[in-house]
């Protein structure tokens, strides 16, 4: 059956990218409720994406939050929910992708007239790693939060909303605990002395990073106890670390784009908090992509981060007026990347993570 449901979700993911990617082509509009349906084709594949590299870890966790295990390595919210729904994996899920889609959906409204772009771009980069788990829907509450504070004029049901999401999204995965210290690096303006001094000063911070860890934050990155990590699919397959690098290679270059094309924009209060965000992602995931914490899984959480804003700002000043007759090189290099991306994920699909389905 899992090996069923994966070859379903392997033609969602599919089906959505090339539908969307004719409809941006083609320059078409469609209605909300078109887009509605949309979400609810993202929601089916998440629930179902049996294609993900941790199930069979997440299944292992599932019996452990039962058995109140000391050693499980969930916030304490699932824990009590997988208490209250008995373990039932298919419920857990269900209500953390609906969730995870209502935060995204949220993010969605403030996208404007560029929502198509938007769509494509999220299909091809993020709508994989929804399927992943928790950690996704604590980045979409930390977002819409972000949104809900910045975007609007001051309006304080809207703000007061927005800053409860903010700090929430702190419970929902251990990710958004020292996102909330990082937000304070978003108020330094960026320049080039600055950025020339931030890339010399990285040997120290990766000096002083892993005395750091090793002595205090072992436990918050979860490197003890039963922390599930995906090391069942990871460890040891080749392929999945030239799949891991293709789309580590498009992310950095992607991000590269943004922040080069918008550096001497005008740019909106949320508009320019994104372009902190992606530059500073990008920036201490590479400090942490030098300590190699737990084969840089750590890494790899920190540059799923720069996803969103990264593809709010492509979708918005980039990767935008995208017809069949009207392209320009940049969008050519844009979509090449995608391409290269979509390619990527779906040879791991086909021919990695579903092996380790049971």
């Amino acid at each position: 059956m899992p090996i069923l449901l994966y070859s379903y979700s392997w033609f969602i993911y599919n089906f959505v990218i090339l539908f969307l990617l004719f409809l941006v082509c083609v320059n078409k509009k469609i209605k909300k409720s078109s887009y509605f349906i949309i979400f609810v084709f993202f929601i089916i594949f998440s629930v179902y994406g049996y294609i993900t590299a941790d199930y069979n870890s997440y299944l292992e966790l599932m019996k452990m939050s039962k058995v109140n295990d000391p050693l499980v390595a969930l916030e304490p919210i699932y824990v009590w929910y997988i208490q209250l729904i008995s373990g039932n994996y298919f419920v857990f899920r269900l209500t953390l992708y609906i969730v995870s889609f209502i935060f995204l959906w949220g993010i969605f409204q403030y996208v404007r007239c560029y929502k198509l772009y938007f769509l494509i771009l999220y299909s091809v980069i993020l709508l994989y790693d929804m399927a992943g788990g928790r950690q996704m829907l604590s980045i979409c509450m930390m977002f819409l939060g972000l949104f809900l504070i910045l975007y609007e004029k001051i309006q304080l049901k809207k703000n007061l909303f927005g800053l409860l999401l903010l700090i929430s999204s702190s419970f929902f995965h251990k990710t958004g605990i020292y996102m909330l210290l990082f937000l304070l690096l978003l108020i330094m303006n960026i320049n080039t002395k600055k950025i020339l001094l931030l890339v010399c000063v990285i040997p120290v911070f990766v000096y002083f990073g892993n005395i750091l860890i090793e002595e205090y934050l072992s436990d918050l990155l979860e490197l003890e106890g039963g922390g599930y990590l995906m090391k069942e699919a990871q460890e040891g397959s080749f392929w999945w670390v030239v799949i891991m690098y293709i789309q580590v290679v498009v992310l950095y270059v992607l991000s590269f784009i943004v922040l080069y094309t918008l550096r001497k924009n005008i740019l909106t209060c949320i508009d320019k908090v994104m372009y902190r965000f992606v530059f500073w992602i990008i920036y201490v995931s590479t400090i942490f992509y030098f300590l190699n914490i737990e084969n840089n899984d750590i890494f790899l959480r920190w540059l799923n981060v720069v996803k969103i804003p990264m593809i709010y700002l492509l979708s918005k000043y980039v990767f935008n007026r995208f017809t069949y007759s009207c392209i320009s090189m940049t969008n050519c290099f844009v979509l090449f990347l995608l391409f290269a991306f979509w390619f990527s994920t779906n040879i791991y699909i086909i021919g990695v993570s579903h092996i380790n389905v049971k």
